[in-house]
């Protein structure tokens, strides 16, 4: 069985940077994915090099400022609500294995000449 009380013990203990993608593709249509990503990485090592919390760098982040505001941030970077892109993937899948069948004839006799 999950033990959920240590589970969000470990998920608390990545200090948000667990979600720091979930940042990038926030920030990426005003500052572009690739320079987004670069400055999330600038400011999660500048959070690991001088001990501050990732949320308190990136509050405190001129640029971030410019297009998130503190309960955007904090929400974004808080693991709870973060679920990835697992049911987007999932969908993609499922749309690839349902095109292949319309073509296979073991799965669809009917494109069998």
């Amino acid at each position: 069985s999950v033990n959920e009380e240590a589970m969000l013990v470990n998920l608390y203990k990545t200090d948000g940077m667990l979600t720091a993608k979930r940042l990038v593709y926030a920030l990426a249509p005003d500052m572009g994915k690739a320079t987004a990503n670069e400055h999330v990485i600038v400011l999660a090592r500048k959070a690991q090099s001088s001990n501050q919390s990732f949320v308190d760098v990136l509050l405190a982040d001129n640029t971030i400022q410019q297009y998130l505001n503190e309960q955007q941030i904090r929400a974004l970077v808080d693991p709870i609500t973060y679920q990835g892109l697992d049911s987007e993937l999932v969908d993609a899948v499922i749309m690839q294995v349902k095109a292949a069948r319309k073509h296979d004839p073991v799965s669809n006799p009917a494109v069998i000449p």
